[in-house]
């Protein structure tokens, strides 16, 4: 082939066309072959358009927003009688209209979070008005069409990435499972995400996956899964490097042109990043300095007007920051006599108000339904947890059934019970305590953004963790009770009685340790604070159930404690099945009834008494689930 080109490169220069094909056969042939190409690469080009076009269609937004904002401002308490209020927003004004990009700039502390907090309605202004496509701010029905993706990326560590977007799309989309993989398909091809869509997203704590990079783009395209209308985005480029922060600024720019309006908080982006928006809003102390297009004029052309010329081959970002920190008083005066009248000519668009739909895109049943297969998921993927109970209860069991093998009927054998009976009952009630801390707490944080999303009821969190954690509630306690109770003869009895009552009660005291750490989640500020709660709760508790005092002999305040004292009802269940029907062969207790009533205490009611410290522990049950379910809620939407 090369043999042949150079041939017809030498007949070119000699002779025409014509005498080309007479004198080489296989001019023709190679002309033939090139148009062929030719049109190979056409048609390409013309497939790859359709597919960009088709896939820009389907990440189209279909309620574009606009949001106007008008002499908003907020202001905090402090602590200081003579200024008894600071003011964070200062009369801000502005426009925020769909297929824009804006970039709201300035220096730590200026307000710009504050500024997407009211926005987004996280903080409720001290004064001013923000409208939504021309009707008042509605929180319930902005959240339907918005979605903010914050600072941090906070992420399911288990899932794949193809994993976490079907997720986020069973939750953002009512729509059946062949439309949810087209969408979420097409958000992978979009943010460059197919090397790794297989790959688990890791955590920082050792867990590894995919990169800093990646996992921003991911951030952004969970929130993408149910179409929202309005995006906020705070410090999307933090932590990443000068490539990552620019192929992010580009497909944030990219989907604006979908209609999406983007609202995007950024620190001191480079130059190329920083023509890539549309329009800047410019905040210093809480004013606005600038708020206008970005273009090769402007804002460079407002700053020189006021005797501010940035330096060729400099970034306007940098110049503006090195301007603002010693002149932001004279900036923000000068754009309040001329910035606002450009701002103010831009007469909103008349959109047609949001339409008022359900609070969530999808039923709580759904919400359940996706909350118990990731639940499910996270235990079979990171089961060191079930596994430790699994593990602990033989071992303990074993190490008890050892200890007190083949307990008699004597006296020694009254105190051993006695003695075993306890430790039962505590170690359960710690052991199953903690690990709720640990399985919980760790979630809030990316439950709470989920929730703050609109992503799912709050309220679908914590009853799709109790149904997938319930076995964990179960078998290990049996495991438990069946190695230590029969090598310890403690579980014996002639028609299986004993055991099963034991069973009850333990399991029960599982299931009430487990609702009450979940209410110490609910209103411990941090984990480290569950920690020490989930501990030093039950300790206390064992003092008052009535086994190391008399509660007769307790003053009236601790008496009144023993009521609300779950472990007390527990202790008297347990003790009940433990020593029911027993028969002594030596010592001062001839019968089990004795040890209860005399040793421990205990009036013996028989199974009317055993019953009702069931039903009791089930009404903990109940009351602590709904208790710490509610708080943990309230938490979430807060």
């Amino acid at each position: 082939m090369i043999e042949l080109s150079q041939r017809l490169s030498r007949l070119n220069r000699s002779k025409d066309n014509d005498e080309k094909e007479a004198e080489v056969p296989e001019y023709k042939q190679i002309r033939d072959l090139n148009m062929a190409e030719q049109a190979t690469e056409c048609a390409v080009d013309a497939s790859s358009h359709a597919i960009a076009v088709e896939e820009d269609e389907l990440l189209a937004v279909p309620t574009p927003v606009q949001i106007v904002f008008n002499e908003v401002s907020i202001e905090v308490p402090t602590k200081d009688k003579a200024h008894p209020t600071k003011t964070i927003l200062d009369r801000v004004s502005g426009v925020f209209g769909p297929g824009e990009t804006t970039a709201v700039m300035g220096p730590s502390g200026s307000g710009k979070t504050t500024m997407l907090n009211a926005l987004t309605g996280v903080s409720k202004p001290t004064s001013g008005t923000i409208t939504v496509n021309g009707a008042p701010f509605l929180l319930d029905v902005v959240k339907r069409y918005s979605a903010l993706v914050p600072q941090d990326d906070l992420l399911t560590a288990i899932l794949t990435v193809d994993e976490a977007l079907m997720e986020a799309a069973s939750f953002k989309m009512a729509a059946d499972k062949p439309a949810r993989r087209q969408r979420v398909d097409a958000l992978i091809k979009k943010f460059g995400l197919q090397e790794c869509r297989n790959v688990r997203i890791g955590s920082p704590d050792g867990k590894k996956g995919i990169s800093g990079g990646q996992k921003r783009r991911l951030s952004v395209a969970l929130e993408l899964c149910g179409s929202p209308s309005l995006l906020y985005l705070d410090e999307p480029t933090s932590g990443l490097d000068s490539v990552s922060a620019m192929s992010l600024i580009k497909l944030i720019s990219a989907l604006a042109r979908n209609g999406t309006t983007v609202i995007a908080t950024i620190h001191q982006p480079s130059s190329a990043a920083f023509f890539t928006f549309d329009r800047l809003l410019l905040l210093v102390k809480g004013k606005i300095c600038y708020l206008g297009p970005i273009s090769q004029q402007q804002p460079m052309g407002f700053f020189a007007s006021a005797a501010f010329d940035c330096p060729p081959l400099t970034n306007p970002a940098d110049f503006m920051f090195d301007v603002l920190v010693e002149h932001s008083e004279k900036l923000s005066h000068r754009f309040a006599s001329e910035g606002v009248a450009e701002n103010n000519s831009r007469t909103p668009a008349q959109l047609q108000p949001l339409p008022r739909e359900g609070k969530f895109p999808t039923s709580f049943c759904s919400q359940m339904l996706v909350h118990v297969k990731r639940n499910g998921l996270q235990m079979l993927r990171d089961p060191a947890l079930a596994r430790l109970r699994f593990a602990s209860s033989i071992m303990m069991g074993l190490a008890m059934g050892t200890l007190y093998f083949d307990t008699g009927n004597d006296f020694q054998g009254v105190n051993d019970r006695i003695s075993l009976l306890l430790f039962n009952m505590l170690f359960l009630a710690v052991v199953n305590a903690i690990p709720v801390v640990i399985a919980v707490m760790p979630e809030l944080v990316v439950a709470r953004k989920e929730v703050r999303n609109n992503w799912y009821s709050p309220h679908a969190f914590i009853p799709a963790k109790i149904v997938v954690e319930t076995p964990l509630l179960v078998v290990p306690p049996i495991i438990f009770l069946t190695i230590s109770g029969f090598m310890s003869n403690l579980a014996v009895s002639d028609d299986g009685s004993r055991f099963a009552m034991l069973a009850l009660a333990l399991i029960l005291l599982v299931a009430t340790t487990h609702a009450w750490a979940l209410v110490l989640c609910s209103v411990a500020p941090s984990i480290d604070v569950a920690f020490l709660l989930a501990p030093g709760s039950i300790m206390p508790m064992a003092v008052l159930s009535g086994f190391f005092i008399n509660q007769q002999d307790m003053t009236w305040i601790f008496r009144w404690f023993t009521y609300i004292d779950f472990l007390n009802y527990a202790w008297q269940a347990v003790a009940t099945a433990g020593f029911r029907n027993l028969k002594f062969t030596s010592g001062p207790f001839q019968t089990g009834e004795q040890v209860l009533d005399q040793r421990l205490n205990l009036p013996s009611t028989g199974m009317d008494g055993y019953w009702t410290n069931i039903g009791i522990l089930v009404a903990f049950v109940v009351c602590f689930r709904c208790i710490g379910s509610f708080n943990i809620a309230r938490k979430l939407a807060a």
